[in-house]
């Protein structure tokens, strides 16, 4: 649904991010555990596989950001669906939504992904979550 992701995907003059999306989303290379680039490589083997945790939605459903489970991970919203009726994340691995990503490797603090990360991985869900 064009509106979820800040920026419009289909905006090729502003490139992306929460400027707009540009013509495609080029997540640039994997530097990192956290890294944008690193975790939409990892992604890839999700796209249109049912979550563990969210049984209702696809981890990564192409062309359609709202219904993808892992934007809600990543904006800190699936707590939210824990809430519905019925229960959208009970019959899960965790029986809950779980916690917000990306989790820390070492210690406790979650340090979420810069806003503009998420823009990107928004905008390549919107585009169809392609391998390019």
């Amino acid at each position: 649904m064009p509106g979820t992701c800040h920026g419009d995907p289909s905006d090729v003059m502003t490139g992306g991010g929460a400027n707009g999306g540009g013509s495609r989303q080029y997540f640039g290379p994997a530097t990192g555990t956290n890294s944008a680039a690193t975790l939409k490589t990892i992604w890839m083997g999700f796209v249109g596989a049912p979550s563990t945790e969210d049984t209702y939605e696809d981890v990564v459903t192409p062309g359609s950001p709202s219904t993808s489970f892992i934007l809600n991970k990543l904006n800190g919203t699936q707590a939210a669906l824990d809430l519905e009726n019925p229960d959208q994340c009970m019959r899960g691995d965790l029986g809950t939504c779980g916690s917000q990503m990306p989790l820390p490797l070492t210690g406790t603090t979650i340090v979420p992904l810069a806003q503009a990360d998420i823009d990107l991985i928004c905008n390549w869900i919107e585009q169809g979550a392609k391998n390019n």
